[in-house]
């Protein structure tokens, strides 16, 4: 488009023809650059970055056709990862919530229960699990019951086999 454009141009004049050449080269810049990742980005909850990606490879890889099908592709890949994600060992979601509530409940522990007898500081802590459990049920809508209040018959690890026999 750039190039036919300027030609048709050239009939006004020369200067005409390089403002206009300029003026379009500088559109196809911003509009390549920054509206379609950004638009596409937004639409495809995919980053600026991963829209210029996915494009380059696909144009590479297949030309056109895999440009117009390397969006897709890329938001459909998100996607999968998304839902196929293994949470790691030390990475819970909320677990830092969590944490911090723990924390507060310890300290209003450790500054309630100072100086108090034993059957005091056992109604204070009492009293602040289910303080806990009412900002957990409040939160997610799910009540947590001890283990020992579960009903669950108790683990017991399986035998190990003696060597020896």
């Amino acid at each position: 488009m750039l190039f036919p454009v300027t030609l048709a141009a050239l009939a006004q004049g020369p200067l005409s023809a390089a403002i206009l050449f300029v003026a379009i080269l500088a559109y196809q810049q911003v509009e390549g650059h920054i509206l379609i990742p950004r638009i596409y980005g937004q639409t495809l909850r995919l980053s600026s970055l991963a829209v210029l990606v996915a494009l380059l490879v696909g144009g590479q890889l297949l030309g056109i056709i895999g440009a117009l099908l390397a969006l897709p592709l890329a938001a459909g890949l998100r996607v999968l990862v998304e839902d196929l994600r293994i949470a790691l060992p030390g990475e819970f979601p909320g677990e830092a919530s969590e944490r911090a509530r723990d924390a507060r409940a310890e300290e209003e522990y450790a500054a309630g229960a100072e100086g108090s007898s034993a059957l005091e500081a056992a109604e204070l802590a009492t009293t602040i699990a289910a303080q806990v459990q009412e900002e957990t049920l409040a939160e997610t809508g799910v009540l947590e019951h001890p283990l020992e209040e579960r009903g669950d018959p108790p683990h017991t690890p399986p035998a190990v086999p003696n060597p020896a026999r």
